[in-house]
């Protein structure tokens, strides 16, 4: 071979690697990693601090996402609460996470036995919540789960007033914001045995959270609405459990 076909077909090689290198960028551009992994902020209280369910949805999900943990123990919706879960610094840290997905399950805290002024402001606190998370740079999509059950406990938390007072106004929210729900209250209702000490599901019971909200984050054909709030008859049965 000549020196001149030597480079005609050096040249014509490196034209077609170009057009190859162009398109792989450009798939690139549109998979997840293009701007790094999908940022998911798990906020809530002890039951998203302890029940290990964002590191079970943090597998689930893959290595696509990057769940980050943000739970508080004790903290409640309500600005009212002993708590409040915006004035703690787990707030800051979930904004500066820079979340595409918030995962919001608030409202066990707020659901004390005889102590109804903490309910006196969490609609509104819960609002400001999204709020502030909305407000943040990007397009955050944001999830509001209605927490699970509470059964008889030593903890002064009654499942009465979360089925009666607190998940209405969750679902509420969820109403006026046009926001997608998640009902782990009805799944967890049926797995009572995944409760140690009546309030907080133990490994088992977050991977049944997990499962939950893994199905709403993944599906692309579900339409999300807010599911009646559990009745009566729910609540004395998980009391009873």
């Amino acid at each position: 071979m000549t020196r001149k076909k030597l480079l005609q077909t050096a040249f014509v090689f490196l034209i077609i690697s170009s057009v190859f290198m162009a398109m792989f960028f450009a798939y690139l551009s549109n998979t997840p990693y293009a701007h790094g992994a999908i940022r998911v902020a798990c906020v809530g209280d002890s039951i998203t601090h302890g029940s290990g369910y964002p590191a079970k949805l943090q597998f689930l999900l893959g290595n696509s996402y990057r769940v980050a943990n943000f739970g508080v123990n004790g903290a409640g919706a309500s600005k009212n609460s002993s708590k409040p879960y915006l004035q703690q610094s787990e707030f800051p840290r979930a904004q500066n996470f820079d979340p595409d997905v918030v995962i919001i399950m608030l409202g066990t805290n707020d659901a004390k036995a005889n102590n109804t002024q903490d309910l006196d402001s969490f609609q509104a606190s819960y609002e400001e919540l999204i709020r502030e998370f909305e407000a943040l740079p990007g397009d955050q999509q944001i999830f509001i789960v209605d927490p699970p059950p509470i059964l008889n406990n030593t903890l002064n938390l009654s499942n009465e007033t979360l089925v009666q007072e607190v998940i209405p106004q969750i679902n509420q929210v969820a109403n006026d914001l046009n926001l997608p729900i998640v009902n782990v209250y009805s799944v967890l209702s049926n797995h009572t045995e995944v409760f140690g000490d009546g309030v907080h599901p133990n490994s088992e019971g977050g991977q049944l959270i997990a499962s939950q909200i893994y199905q709403a984050l993944t599906s692309v054909e579900q339409q999300y609405s807010p599911p009646p709030s559990p009745s009566s008859t729910d609540s004395s049965t998980a009391l009873d459990g």
